[in-house]
């Protein structure tokens, strides 16, 4: 057993999590703005939080360069 505690029963269920916390982690950033200098906050616990919020949007780049990839290659193939 690698660890103990609760976990979605569902893939349903733990897509509403991870939706929950992307939401959760984007509010945090554009809301309270940890980035901003006013902040007193070090290098590291900005970038921290840069990367807790950007790492829900990993899943959308690999998707846009399968979507580009797909349409370049279609729209050289009907000329």
């Amino acid at each position: 057993m690698l660890a103990t505690g609760h976990a979605p029963d569902t893939v349903e269920a733990y897509t509403k999590q991870q939706l929950r916390w992307a939401t959760g982690g984007f509010e945090i950033l554009f809301q309270s703005n940890p980035l901003s200098r006013r902040r007193s906050l070090t290098f590291d616990q900005r970038l921290q939080y840069l990367v807790t919020a950007s790492f829900y949007l990993t899943g959308i780049a690999p998707c846009c360069c399968c979507w580009c990839r797909h349409w370049k290659s279609s729209s050289t193939c009907n000329r």
